[in-house]
């Protein structure tokens, strides 16, 4: 699912698919940590617009849709990639 950037400290990008009502939000992790992602469904239209709008997502998160029993919600990890790690060649002198 295509997922938008967001400013917020809890989420790092959220996005929806009204084909199928579900949510999915990718949570901020710590440095070299994978994100954490969650979908949740069923989540409606007017749903969406509320938390789209709200005046901030992840309190609005927290309030409507965290505590909200008749959403499903599954987790995934985002997998990180690995940073190469510099590798130094010991040249020998003559």
């Amino acid at each position: 699912m295509q997922r938008t950037k967001v400013s917020s400290s809890l989420l790092r990008s959220v996005g929806y698919n009204p084909a199928t009502e579900t949510l999915e939000l990718e949570f901020n992790a710590k440095e070299g940590a994978p994100a954490k992602i969650y979908s949740y469904t069923p989540f409606t239209q007017a749903q969406w617009e509320l938390f789209r709008g709200a005046e901030s997502i992840g309190r609005h998160f927290l309030l409507h849709i965290k505590p909200d029993k008749k959403l499903v919600y599954n987790a995934s990890r985002k997998r990180m990639k690995k940073k190469k790690k510099a590798r130094h060649r010991h040249q020998k002198r003559a």
